[in-house]
């Protein structure tokens, strides 16, 4: 399954270095991502959210040029998909960089415009991303082995839209050095 994420993420080729010491700067999309992507990478990410305000549409959201800079600085951009942040897609499309990776969430779950971009609020796909972000760190050589699958208890949330339902579920497990048995 990481395999599956690793190759749907662009910029593809081989595993890119980080000087030690040197955090990865991320951009992502949604605050709701930079925050998973923020606490899975702690000191080693520097990461920024494009979209912060829970009450702003990322649908209609209009980017800035300090977003531009932001995407072309970046070395993993990580975008909703699924017609949620298209204007993140038309940045990285106006910039294209060989030593950046693109986190699509849509395409590593097989989702794609029409369907209900609202990921975050299935915990199992919060796993899989949570697992493809830690997997990507690993490609960065920012933590030191390969990562393990973390396992979450698949339970429902209700909560109104844009509620980051995704941190009560992920709040009690402890992602750092944990390994699958």
């Amino acid at each position: 399954m990481l395999l599956v994420g690793f190759l749907l993420c662009s910029a593809c080729g081989g595993a890119a270095s980080v000087q030690s010491g040197t955090a990865i700067t991320v951009v992502a999309g949604e605050n709701f991502w930079g925050s998973i992507a923020a606490q899975l990478g702690g000191s080693k990410v520097t990461v920024q959210s494009v979209v912060t305000d829970p009450n702003a549409d990322p649908h209609e959201y209009e980017s800035s040029s300090s977003d531009a800079r932001a995407f072309a600085e970046a070395r993993l951009v990580i975008l909703n998909g699924a017609g949620y942040d298209s204007w993140g897609q038309k940045l990285l499309d106006a910039n294209k960089a060989t030593n950046r990776r693109v986190l699509n969430i849509a395409a590593l779950l097989g989702k794609k415009q029409g369907d209900n971009p609202h990921f975050w609020y299935d915990p199992s796909y919060v796993t899989r991303i949570a697992d493809e972000i830690v997997h990507l760190q690993w490609i960065f050589r920012i933590v030191e082995e390969q990562p393990r699958p973390i396992q979450v208890p698949h339970k429902r949330v209700t909560c109104g839209p844009h509620t980051p339902v995704f941190l009560s579920a992920l709040a009690p497990l402890p992602f750092t050095k944990r390994r699958r048995t």
